[in-house]
């Protein structure tokens, strides 16, 4: 029998005896303390448990489920939830508690209804507010996370800087990055992860055209966590804008162990790759864009935005072939709005377009045998200032 065991029965006469001169801790204020290890939190909740009335046992439940959820059985997190809530049906904790634990098995549908309920017995409370946030997001209605957004920001602890950080996300991901920029610096002032909101701080920065900031913010991130690719292609992109090519080449060259084998790889390679080709450095650009392609031997792992910038450089080196089979390949891997770009850019270079698929694929084999000259995007709205 482990040595924990064994002195166990030792351990709660001593927290159940009064000894002359010994301050001990009582079940009750043991439950409470989150920082004990979980195995003994929830045995002094039992303990504090059976011995209260029922208004510390509703608080007691909701310790001794938290006790539970943090040790990861959720079962019996739910149930001394549920028990709680049957005790206090007119307190916003136990539905909270219910979001979390749903949102911990998976179940994001289950989490939202919980925590819609929560909302309803306190709309201001800053934890449900948060949850509410994260839950939409967990369900894929993004959108509607600005209000709760707008209210934690005016309710949320100065001190949290998890909370601030959730706004942020939610205001970027809705196109609000002038919050989101404002967020992000009140959660790293509070103390969140330098690499992490750096790396979401850069691309806000980006999106609004304060590239000097972006590639600031963005540099902060990658030497705080190498593998932040996100922050990486940011930086690099930044860079390129700012017409600082070479040293976003060399940026890229100096993480290149980082990235080779990422999954979103395909953002840096392109970052920098798209730049080259518009500098008109293709043998570089198309070195930087066979080694994504050759990292992701399957098709399937193929991105449109990447291939679209390996046919450009084909085009522009005169290799029609390659170039034709890229921009169909690229066509394969995008969706509607990307035929349609092509149609309209192939119409403006003077090249007739039918309406079937076939028409178009002739149409892209005209345009790249004018080399250089095939350029399937808006130059007004993709160029870069070198």
């Amino acid at each position: 029998m482990p040595t924990r065991s064994l002195f166990k029965p030792l351990a709660l006469a001593l927290l159940t005896a009064a000894l002359p001169g010994i301050a001990l801790a009582t079940p009750e204020e043991d439950c409470r303390d989150a920082s004990l290890a979980a195995e003994d939190r929830i045995f002094a909740c039992n303990m504090a448990i059976e011995r209260a009335d029922d208004e510390d046992r509703f608080s007691l439940l909701i310790e001794s489920g938290r006790a539970y959820y943090g040790d990861g059985r959720y079962d019996e997190a739910e149930e001394a939830a549920r028990a709680a809530m049957a005790l206090k049906p007119s307190s916003h904790l136990a539905p909270l508690d219910l979001s979390w634990i749903e949102q911990a098995r998976g179940e994001s549908e289950a989490a939202l209804a919980w925590v819609e309920q929560a909302f309803e017995l306190a709309p201001t409370n800053p934890w449900v507010l948060e949850q509410f946030i994260l839950v939409l997001r967990d369900v894929d209605r993004i959108p509607e996370c600005v209000p709760y957004a707008v209210t934690l920001t005016s309710v949320a602890p100065r001190t949290d800087f998890h909370m601030f950080g959730t706004i942020a996300q939610c205001m970027q991901d809705t196109d609000h990055f002038e919050e989101a920029v404002v967020a992000y610096e009140v959660a790293l002032s509070l103390g969140e992860d330098i690499g992490w909101a750096n790396g979401n701080l850069a691309r806000a920065l980006w999106s609004i055209d304060r590239y000097e900031e972006a590639a600031e913010a963005g540099a902060i991130a990658v030497e705080a966590d190498p593998g932040n690719t996100y922050a990486l292609a940011t930086l690099i992109d930044s860079l390129a804008r700012l017409g600082r090519l070479d040293e976003a080449v060399t940026v890229f060259e100096a993480h290149r162990p980082s990235y080779r084998e990422a999954e979103d790889a395909e953002d840096v390679h392109n970052y920098i790759g798209w730049p080259l080709y518009l500098a008109g450095r293709f043998d570089e650009g198309r070195d930087v864009m066979e080694e994504w392609r050759l990292d992701r031997p399957s098709a399937d792992e193929w991105e449109f935005a990447a291939l679209d910038t390996l046919a450009h450089i084909y085009a522009a080196l005169g290799e029609q072939t390659r170039a034709r089979r890229y921009f169909l390949a690229s066509l394969d891997s995008g969706d509607e709005a990307q035929e349609a770009l092509y149609r309209d850019r192939l119409a403006a270079l003077g090249i007739e377009v039918g309406l079937e698929r076939r028409d178009l694929e002739a149409a892209i084999g005209d345009c790249v045998n004018m080399g250089a000259e095939c350029r399937l995007y808006d130059p007004a709205t993709t160029s870069y200032p070198f």
